[in-house]
């Protein structure tokens, strides 16, 4: 698994996650993919940066790849090489909570999360890394952290307790 950052100090979270870190602001992000797959490239990608990455991360996928774009944090406007796209037969899947409504989705949302996530949560094969913990009264220091990019992991409100 590859993970990736602009954050060198972030790196030895990553790697003490289990990642091959991957810091895209000094690394290339393709040749670092190529190396650590043997030349055939990720099977999937979950993107939550977007921007000019993307056409990395096409370049980066293996045959057949899947690509789950989720966040736009480097912006919602990409170049593609739809030669490359259509040569490695790339799926491209864009996705965002944002327009999720009605209580019945939702709800279908949170049973599927119940049904999947929470036995890994419980069995210790997935586990969020917590940077702080913030109690509701603090909430602008929380909302400043994330501003200012500092935060290596979640950032929590605590509500009581």
């Amino acid at each position: 698994m590859l993970a990736t950052t602009t954050d060198p100090a972030k790196l030895p979270l990553l790697s003490g996650r289990g990642a091959l870190p991957v810091d895209t602001a000094s690394d290339d992000l393709v040749a670092q993919a190529m190396r650590a797959t043997g030349g055939a490239g990720v099977d999937l990608v979950v993107d939550h940066v977007g921007g000019a990455l993307l056409d990395d991360l096409v370049a980066a996928a293996g045959l057949g790849a899947t690509i789950i774009q989720v966040g736009r944090l480097g912006g919602r406007r990409a170049a593609l090489d739809l030669d490359r796209l259509a040569y490695r037969r790339v799926r491209l899947v864009g996705t965002t909570f944002r327009t999720r409504r009605g209580a019945e989705h939702r709800a279908a949302i949170a049973a599927d999360l119940r049904e999947r996530l929470l036995p890994a949560i419980a069995s210790g094969r997935v586990r969020a890394h917590v940077h702080e913990v913030f109690p509701a009264d603090r909430a602008d220091a929380a909302r400043d952290l994330l501003r200012g990019g500092g935060a290596t992991g979640k950032v929590v409100l605590s509500y009581g307790g």
